[in-house]
Parts: structure tokens; C-alpha cells; sequence
């Protein structure tokens, strides 16, 4: 399943780290621009100041790829629609795993989990994985 993205369309405001997203949507990318949130019209009421930024993870887990942690701020923030969230990997941290098990997870309380997050995409060409949030939070891929 392919999935939209803002890139395709050079109207949509794009933002690196950091910036205010109002209800036009936009694009925020990561200062190493290695993952963006699309957030599309709609999804917000007035203007946030919103970042993706590169970090650690709190809690390890070996199921985590290295290198593709983000936090998605403000974490309290909820979206009114579902924004795409891309994420590159290098393919030399899958230890020899295979791609199509590649999922973006959000970090709770708990642990790593796909609540909250649906799965559109691995795509193997660009090695990204794709997928639909509406939370801000700590954000990484997992096999």
C-alpha cells in the first residue's frame, strides 16, 4: 500500500526540527532528515509549535532498531486526523532480519507498542518505514 505524502505537493509548508503547524497542515522533517510527519489539513484547530527530533531510547529492547528513535513534541499533543510518519533505517542494523517485519512503535509506560499507531508501509527501496499516528510521543521502528 503506497501512502500520500506531502512531498508530492510543493504547496504544503516544509519545516526542519522544528516549527508552528497550523490547520493547512504541513510537513515537519528532522534536522538530519532522516523522518517527517505529513500532517495533512484538518488534523489541527490553531497553530502548534511542533519538533521531531533524533534521541535515545528510555527503555531498550532488542527488537529495536538502532539509530531510528524520535520524539514527536509536544507529547501531549492529539491530532483531530491521523498524520503519516516516515522514519529511515539503515539496513546494516537489521543484524540480518528481513525488512517486512519492520514496524514503527510508540514508547509508554510499559514498553514499546503499536497502540495508537497503524502500519501502512516498509518501503525496501528507500528503507523507511511508514505509518499513521495521531499522538505526539517517543517514536522508533522495531522488528
Amino acid at each position: 500500500m503506497a501512502a500520500a505524502s506531502c512531498d508530492d505537493d510543493p504547496s504544503q509548508p516544509r519545516v526542519s526540527g522544528s516549527s508552528a503547524v497550523g490547520p493547512d497542515g504541513g510537513v515537519v522533517e528532522a534536522q538530519n532528515g532522516l523522518a517527517e510527519l505529513d500532517i495533512p489539513a484538518g488534523a489541527l484547530d490553531q497553530p502548534v509549535q511542533i519538533s521531531l527530533v533524533q534521541t535515545s531510547a528510555s527503555i531498550i529492547d532488542t527488537r529495536l532498531v538502532a539509530e531510528t528513535v524520535y520524539a514527536l513534541q509536544p507529547q501531549t499533543m492529539t491530532l483531530l486526523e491521523p498524520a503519516t510518519l516516515w522514519i529511515e533505517y539503515d539496513p546494516a542494523f537489521l543484524q540480518g532480519g528481513g525488512e517486512g517485519s519492520l514496524r514503527i512503535h510508540r514508547l509508554q509506560t510499559q514498553g514499546w507498542t503499536e497502540s495508537g499507531v497503524l502500519h501502512l508501509a516498509v518501503d525496501a527501496t528507500q528503507n523507511r518505514v511508514l505509518a499513521s499516528v495521531i499522538h505526539g510521543g517517543v517514536y522508533a521502528i522495531l522488528r
